[in-house]
């Protein structure tokens, strides 16, 4: 009987930690693992985005969910002074979305708004620098769905 609750504590366990921090496929984002966030060393340039998408070409779509990493954009954009986000929050809680500026080394917040639980987003950030790279970042905990358009 012991063996038998071993086993099944064990299993218990595992699945646990195997549960991960993310419990849905994420479409174009990247989660920022919370075990690599340290707030005097930046862990962006493991996982922020490296690629360019033209907004000009089309719009922008993504859906997440994570418990414990915020999630990024799987790519950046440029050459654009404002672009407009539309987004569903299927989590019990509010999600915090953050316009960043990519920097060489270090980013940038340039604006953030929230996503009440159960509600839909339509905002637009203007007075972008077109020639500076930006990318949405999404605070866990998380589970959301949208897109970027530009006007």
């Amino acid at each position: 009987m012991k063996k038998f609750l071993s086993i099944i504590l064990v299993s218990v366990v595992l699945i646990v930690l195997n549960f991960n921090v993310c419990w849905a496929e994420n479409i174009n984002v990247t989660e920022n693992p919370m075990y690599m966030y340290n707030q005097d060393i930046s862990t962006y340039e493991y996982y922020r985005p490296t690629q360019y998408y033209d907004l000009t070409q089309g719009d922008y779509h993504f859906e997440g969910s994570a418990d414990l990493s915020d999630l990024y954009t799987n790519y950046y954009f440029k050459g654009i002074s404002e672009f407009t986000i539309s987004v569903v929050n299927y989590s019990d809680t509010t999600l915090k979305v953050k316009v960043l500026c990519l920097g060489s080394i270090f980013d940038s917040t340039v604006d953030s708004t929230k996503v009440y639980s159960g509600c839909s987003l339509y905002s637009t950030f203007k007075n972008l620098d077109a020639s500076k790279r930006y990318c949405l970042l999404f605070v866990a905990p998380c589970n959301f769905k949208g897109y970027i358009t530009v006007n």
